[in-house]
């Protein structure tokens, strides 16, 4: 099953917004790929975050 982005996102605010986040695999699945930026609310690739982070200030 293949995700967008988008769909990711989704996934992540909902498992966060419910407190689901303690040794949840579909995180770490998440994790493995992406960083949730808390300042815009987004999943960014791991190898382009601090790139975005720096991009806020």
């Amino acid at each position: 099953m293949t995700f967008t982005l988008e769909e990711l996102e989704d996934i992540w605010i909902t498992y966060y917004s419910h407190g689901g986040v303690n040794n949840s695999k579909v995180l770490a699945k998440i994790r493995a790929e992406y960083t949730f930026c808390p300042l815009c609310d987004h999943l960014i690739p791991n190898s382009e975050y601090q790139q975005h982070f720096d991009d806020h200030d």
